[in-house]
This record gives C-alpha cells, sequence and structure tokens, in this order.
C-alpha cells in the first residue's frame, strides 16, 4: 500500500480532488474553506459566521475565518459532547 503525503490527504478528506488542498500553515482562511476543514457545506460555515460561532475578519472586502477559531470551534463542541 502506498502511503499519502500531508497534500494527497488534504485533497481526500473532503472528497473533492479537483480542489486543491487547504494549507494548513495559513492563519486565515476562506469560510468556504473553514466549512471543509469542519466538514459542513459552505452554507452551513457561513451560518456559523452569522450566528457568531465562527470568528470572521475583514482584510478589506475580504471576509476570512481564522484557523484558531475553526480550532476553538471544534474544542467547543467536544466539550458540550462530555
Amino acid at each position: 500500500m502506498r502511503s499519502l503525503d500531508w497534500e494527497q490527504l488534504q485533497l481526500r478528506l473532503d472528497g473533492d480532488e479537483s480542489r486543491p488542498p487547504i494549507d494548513v500553515d495559513r492563519l486565515l482562511v476562506k469560510i468556504a474553506d473553514a466549512g471543509r476543514m469542519l466538514g459542513i457545506g459552505r452554507t452551513s460555515a457561513y451560518e456559523l459566521v452569522r450566528a457568531g460561532e465562527l470568528e470572521v475578519v475583514h482584510i478589506r472586502r475580504s471576509a476570512r475565518v481564522p484557523v484558531a477559531s475553526v480550532h476553538a470551534y471544534v474544542d467547543r463542541l467536544r466539550k458540550a459532547a462530555s
């Protein structure tokens, strides 16, 4: 069995090999990419932003989600489940 490198693994996480992987070293990602990181759709990611569950920052007219906010959201979900 051939081992996968990180980039190949990222491509396969959401099952869409036509899209580039998310660079895990980034500080900010697009809202849709935050959704991909969470395994949810774009619309659900925007709903989380509207509900204040995911932090968003604006750079000029571009909205971005801090990767740390995605991790914090998952941590909150894990704490609520336990």
